[in-house]
């Protein structure tokens, strides 16, 4: 499960990011979109490109290879509970920024579909076609982490006494 959301939508977050940042530049440009939009819009798009490089980056950096080797981790330690809680603490946080990323996510999709952004620059429809895809994924992307792995994990933290039962 850990491989396909690496594959499945890590890989296509990471090469859609230089799509956010280059359609945040071309949103800027804009004359004829209002500049209150205009500015929200490149907020929005700036926000979540921050959070989609913190989320790859912390997933990809702890908690999936945390989750792939924890008995490697625990068995050969003698931090089982720091290991659990750790863990624990993680995915609970990754839960909290999901929410914050999938409404990031919705806010930008609603301002791309309301903003009239100029259609000249052949690039643009493209750009803003890819963004669009990565909102409408990131809902999935979220439930498999936190209704699928994160849930399993979290089980299997509990049954090898990984955890310090006051804290759950």
């Amino acid at each position: 499960l850990i491989e396909h959301i690496v594959a499945g939508y890590h890989d296509t977050i990471r090469l859609t990011l230089p799509d956010l940042e280059q359609l945040t530049d071309v949103i800027a440009r804009q004359d004829g979109v209002p500049l209150a939009v205009r500015e929200r819009l490149e907020s929005e798009l700036t926000e979540l490109t921050d959070l989609l490089e913190r989320h790859v980056a912390e997933q990809e950096g702890w908690v999936f290879p945390l989750i792939r080797h924890i008995k490697d981790v625990t068995d050969e330690t003698e931090w089982d509970y720091v290991v659990g809680d750790s863990l624990h603490w993680l995915m609970d946080r990754a839960g909290n920024e999901d929410a914050e990323l999938l409404d990031r996510a919705e806010q930008v999709a609603v301002l791309l579909r309301d903003v009239a952004v100029s259609r000249t620059d052949s690039i643009v429809p493209d750009l803003i076609e890819r963004v669009q895809v990565l909102c409408r994924d990131l809902p999935n992307h979220a439930h498999l982490e936190a209704q699928v792995l994160f849930p399993w994990v979290e089980e299997l933290i509990k049954e090898e006494g990984l955890v310090c039962n006051e804290l759950w």
